[in-house]
């Protein structure tokens, strides 16, 4: 999923949920900068001993760090590629699963949390894996012969023939430039790259096309699996909604039990907003051009009559700047920065599903 969906409709569902503005701000914001915190340049130290060290939770495409198996655990499966737990092998048990039982603990788990200074902040985080566990199903977070594709195999339909030949192109030409990067880095390291160069992470194989809400596809796996892990056939349109309605149901228990940041002039059922979201999983499009169709319908008032008119602006880059910009000499508080309270509540939640959750079900990945 891309901003479109992680900023935006997140933002739309926990407002129509009866979360406060400014608390489905920061709920959505953090849900888009699981995507975004890709750097350790932030590491902030201060005159008086203190220090704010990023978590990294996502890398960009092009990232040789994407070829290190045991980078991909601390930042693909628990951020992006929640194991499903179905299959008898490791590989099989790593494959996303939508709503899986391990993905429903998860939220069970970030619910619990409430009381938590940061809570909105792993609401958030706990929001982007939980609704990646829909688009992602099917893929796993490891470089993984299980991934692979067969390129000739994918079959898109779309209404718009000149954006399905945009996204066909540009499918096939990061396909084409990913081989090249894989030769590349081959040559320069060596033989450590076999194995990694040999299979493939998450769904790098078919691009973006799981992000894609608008998209109707099909694909073959290059290897044969278990049947309950074939999930070749993508009606991307459903999946998106069937997350949405997952969000929205976890986002109602969480202004239930945090009855400070609830909204009472907004009083609705997720049944109330349905064909207004799957008109706006229909646009096609870049994730620019879809993030300005949810703008529009939210300030046209389709979703809710919200006392703000538009979606307030994305506060990740707010959040680096002011880490950037802070003064060295000030003392830090835990109430006082919110990118260390994305850092804390992200650090939390990593530490939570590959120590605890995860073995809890027999899956031991660090």
């Amino acid at each position: 999923m891309q901003i479109d969906i992680h900023y935006y409709a997140t933002y739309v569902i926990a407002r129509v949920a009866g979360i406060k503005a400014e608390h489905a701000q920061i709920i959505a914001s953090a849900a888009q900068y699981v995507d975004d915190g890709v750097t350790k340049e932030l590491r902030k130290e201060f005159e008086n001993g203190a220090q704010i060290s990023p978590i990294i939770t996502a890398h960009h495409g092009d990232s040789a760090k994407n070829l290190d198996r045991h980078d991909q655990r601390y930042v693909w499966i628990p951020f992006h590629f929640l194991p499903g737990d179905i299959g008898d092998e490791l590989e099989e048990r790593l494959i996303c699963v939508k709503d899986s039982t391990i993905a429903l603990e998860m939220v069970h788990n970030a619910l619990r949390c409430h009381w938590m200074h940061n809570s909105d902040f792993l609401i958030g985080i706990t929001a982007h894996v939980y609704a990646d566990t829909f688009a992602h199903t099917g893929f796993s977070g490891i470089s993984s012969s299980l991934n692979k594709v067969k390129y000739s195999s994918l079959q898109l339909n779309m209404n718009d023939r000149q954006e399905q030949e945009r996204v066909e192109n540009k499918t096939k030409a990061f396909i084409e430039n990913t081989g090249n990067f894989l030769v590349r880095c081959f040559r320069a390291i060596g033989s450590t790259l076999i194995e990694a160069a040999s299979g493939a992470l998450g769904h790098g194989a078919v691009y973006t096309l799981p992000d894609k809400p608008f998209l109707n596809w099909a694909f073959s796996y290059e290897e044969s699996r278990n049947p309950r892990l074939d999930f070749s056939v993508r009606d991307n349109q459903t999946l998106f909604l069937e997350a949405l309605e997952a969000l929205f149901d976890m986002f109602r228990e969480y202004v239930e039990l945090k009855p400070e940041i609830k909204d009472n002039t907004i009083d609705l059922e997720f049944w109330q907003i349905r064909e207004q979201l799957r008109d706006c999983l229909k646009v096609e499009g870049d994730k620019e051009t879809r993030s300005e169709y949810w703008k529009t319908i939210f300030r046209d008032h389709k979703f809710c009559r919200c006392s703000e008119h538009v979606i307030p602006e994305y506060l990740g880059h707010t959040w680096e700047e002011e880490l950037r910009n802070i003064d060295q000499s000030e003392i830090i508080k835990r109430d006082t920065l919110d990118i260390h309270k994305f850092y804390s509540a992200a650090y939390y939640h990593r530490s939570y599903i590959l120590n605890q959750l995860l073995p809890n079900h027999d899956i031991i990945v660090t």
